[in-house]
C-alpha cells in the first residue's frame, strides 16, 4: 500500500512538472501576442494587481497569523518585492520585443550559473556540494547558448530576459528562506507583487487612455486569464519539485524552452530558423545532463554527511 501511495505521489509530481512546462509555454506565447494590443505597464498592473488583490485577501481572511511573521521579516519582504519587480518587469519587456522561445531560454539558461555565483557570494538555498569539471563545463556551455541567442534574436531582449532570470533566482532563494522561517507559500504570493503593482499603476497615469477599447467584462476576463497563467506555473512547479526527485524535476524542467518553441511555432506567425532550433536543442541536452550530474552530486553529498554523523554500528538509511 505504501509503495502504491509513493507511486501515485510520484505520478502526481510528474504531472505537475509537465503542467508547469506546458503552462509556462502558454504564458510566454500568450503574453508575447498580447503585447501587440496592450502596453507593458497595462499588462503588469492588471496581472499583478489581480494576484496581489486575490491572494492578499485570502491571506488577511484565512491566515492572519502569517501577517505577524511577515511584519517581523519586513526587510526580506522588501527584498522579495524588489527582486520580483525587477524580474517580472524585465521579463515582460523582453517578451514585448523578443520572440517567446528566446526569452524563455535566456531566462532558464542563466539560472545554473546564477546559483553558483550567488552561493560564492553567500546567498545560498539548500545544501551545497562541490561541482565537478563536467558540470562546470556544462554551465559554461549553457552560457554559450545565451551568447549564441543574441545572433538570432533581439540582443536587448535576451539581456533583459537573462537579468530577469538572475533576479528571479535571488527571489527564489529569499522565498525559500522565508518558508524555512515559517512563512507560507500563499503569504509570499500575497505580498511579493505589491511593489510591481504600485510601479505599474503609477505608470498608467502617464497613459492617456489605458486599456482603450476594453470594457469591464473584457478586463475581468483578462484578469482571470492572467491569474491562471501567472500563478498556475508557480504552484505546479512547487508541487512537482516537492513530489519528485531532484533529477526528475531538473530533467523535466529542462524541456521548457522546447515546449515554448513548439507552441510558438504553432500559435504565432514567427518563422522558425534552423539556428534557433539548434540552440534550443543544444541547451536542452546540456541542461538535462547538468541536472543528472547535479542530482547525483547532491545524493553523494547527502550520503557522505549521513555517514559522518551516524553512530558506530548504525545502519545506513
Amino acid at each position: 500500500m505504501a509503495r502504491g501511495n509513493r507511486w501515485n505521489l510520484s505520478q502526481l509530481g510528474m504531472a505537475s512538472l509537465l503542467g508547469f512546462v506546458g503552462t509556462q509555454a502558454v504564458r510566454d506565447v500568450y503574453l508575447g501576442q498580447l503585447f501587440g494590443d496592450l502596453g507593458l505597464f497595462e499588462v503588469a498592473a492588471l496581472a499583478f494587481g489581480t494576484a496581489a488583490l486575490v491572494f492578499g485577501a485570502i491571506l488577511v481572511v484565512a491566515m492572519p497569523r502569517q501577517l505577524g511573521l511577515l511584519a517581523r521579516g519586513w526587510r526580506t519582504v522588501l527584498l522579495l518585492n524588489a527582486t520580483t519587480a525587477a524580474a517580472w518587469l524585465s521579463y515582460f519587456e523582453a517578451l514585448r520585443i523578443t520572440q517567446p522561445a528566446a526569452v524563455n531560454l535566456a531566462f532558464c539558461g542563466i539560472a545554473p550559473i546564477t546559483v553558483t555565483v550567488f552561493a560564492r557570494l553567500g546567498l545560498r538555498s539548500g545544501a551545497e556540494y562541490t561541482k565537478g569539471r563536467a558540470e562546470h563545463a556544462l554551465h559554461l556551455g549553457l552560457l554559450g547558448t545565451l551568447v549564441a541567442l543574441t545572433f538570432v534574436a533581439e540582443p536587448i531582449g535576451i539581456a533583459l530576459a537573462a537579468f530577469a532570470g538572475i533576479a528571479i533566482t535571488a527571489e527564489t532563494i529569499l522565498a525559500k528562506r522565508m518558508n524555512e522561517s515559517g512563512v507560507s507559500a500563499l503569504a509570499i504570493v500575497g505580498t511579493r507583487f505589491l511593489l510591481v503593482t504600485a510601479i505599474a499603476a503609477s505608470m498608467l497615469t502617464e497613459i492617456e487612455r489605458p486599456y482603450a477599447g476594453m470594457d469591464a467584462a473584457a478586463l475581468s476576463m483578462q484578469a482571470a486569464i492572467f491569474l491562471v497563467i501567472l500563478i498556475g506555473p508557480i504552484y505546479l512547479a512547487q508541487a512537482g519539485v516537492a513530489l519528485t526527485s531532484p533529477m526528475v524535476a531538473g530533467v523535466v524542467c529542462a524541456l521548457g524552452p522546447v515546449a515554448t518553441l513548439g507552441l510558438q511555432s504553432m500559435a504565432s506567425d514567427i518563422a522558425l530558423v534552423p539556428a534557433m532550433i539548434a540552440i534550443t536543442l543544444t541547451y536542452t541536452g546540456m541542461a538535462i545532463v547538468a541536472a543528472v550530474l547535479a542530482a547525483s552530486a547532491h545524493r553523494r553529498t547527502f550520503v557522505a554527511q549521513v555517514a559522518v554523523v551516524r553512530r558506530p554500528g548504525e545502519a545506513m538509511p
